[in-house]
This record gives structure tokens, sequence and C-alpha cells, in this order.
């Protein structure tokens, strides 16, 4: 063993070794000022991209809990932190002379509760009351009740999946209107409502007591 090693160390070439390296470092050296053609490629690359527009940050995807609802067989939606609960339609007593879309007061665990109904304002017919329901809307406490003919879910919605409402042949007020989804589905300007004083009952014109 020791024989064949030493017969290897006398055939190689030290000295051509030694040249290879420093042709190697010349090259590269040469290399750091690069040709005028490798130069303008350089840089019409990058021109390129600069001129390219900035990718946007991602940001996770907003979403609004809604409940969806039909009024006039349209289908509604309210964000769910303007409304308090369901309850199935309860008798209410009307208040004389009332406005069309005041049905009455009625009583919810032991407190009188306007009762208002979307479909006089949106110039939609009003029909059979009888299997309707109650959303009762408020942030901190009960405020008034809207009837809603059915209702369908709590669920989550995409901020971006919220269009801009087109013109529409109902005279429901636009400013209770936020958008509207691709399969047509209105959402509604909870904050909007309750602050309109068309929804605004005086205490004293429910001068019947509900039943």
């Amino acid at each position: 063993m020791s024989v064949r090693r030493s017969s290897t160390l006398e055939k190689f070439n030290w000295e051509q070794t030694r040249q290879r390296l420093v042709d190697v470092l010349r090259d590269l050296e040469s290399s750091e000022e690069p040709s005028p053609e490798l130069t303008e490629r350089i840089l019409h690359q990058r021109a390129r991209q600069l001129a390219q527009a900035p990718v946007a940050q991602q940001t996770p995807e907003q979403l609004i809990e809604v409940i969806t609802f039909a009024i006039a067989n349209e289908q509604f939606a309210l964000s769910t932190e303007f409304v308090r609960e369901v309850v199935p339609r309860m008798r209410c007593t009307p208040i004389p002379a009332a406005p069309a879309h005041l049905v009455g007061v009625t009583n919810l665990r032991g407190g009188i509760l306007a009762v208002f109904d979307l479909r006089p304002l949106g110039g939609w017919p009003i029909g059979d009351r009888s299997s309707e329901r109650l959303l009762i809307l408020g942030t901190e406490r009960p405020e008034f009740g809207i009837c809603v003919e059915e209702v369908y879910e709590v669920t989550r919605w995409p901020t971006s999946a919220i269009l801009e409402l087109p013109t529409t042949p109902w005279s429901l007020d636009r400013k209770l209107l936020l958008g509207v989804t691709a399969d047509m589905r209105i959402l509604l300007n909870g904050e909007a409502l309750l602050q309109d004083e068309r929804f605004f009952v005086q205490q004293q014109d429910a001068n019947s007591s509900p039943s």
C-alpha cells in the first residue's frame, strides 16, 4: 500500500495545479467587470423589475356575521350585532291613527315593544301574517321588532361579497340598504334602522295595553 501511494504522489504535477489555480483566480477577478453586453442586459432586467406594480400585501378576508330572512319574498340579511333575538309572531295591539308600517305594540317579557313592518315602506303588499316571526332589534336593549316572513340561518359573509346596490323598483329608503350579494340577498343597514325616526314610538302613543 505504501509503495502505491508513493508512486501516485510522484506522478502528481503540483506545478500544473498551482498554475490552474492562478488562472481561475484571474478569471474570477476579470468577471467582476462585466462586458458592455452583460451590463446592458442587467440594466434592462432591473428596469423591467422596477416597472412592475408592487404586490399588495395580502390580509385575511374580513367577515361579517348576518342573519338571513325573507320580507315580501325577497331575501334580506342583517348584521347580528343589531339583532337581539328571534321570536314567533305575537299578538299586537294596534295604535289609533298609526302609520301603515307600525303594526302596533306587544308585550315582550313585561315590557312594551313596538312592532313594525317594512313592506309598506318598500311598496310591497302585506300578505298573511299568521306564520310571521319577529326580529327583535337593538344593541344594548330591545328597541323594536320587525315582521319577517321566514328566518333562514345565521352565517358569515366575506365583506368583499357585498356589492353596491343597483337601482331597485322598491320605494324603501336606500339609506336603509348597505348592499347586495351576487345571488341578490340584500344587506340592511342596522345602524340606520335603529336611528330612523320612523321607528320611534312615543310611550304615550301606546295608549292600549298589549294583549
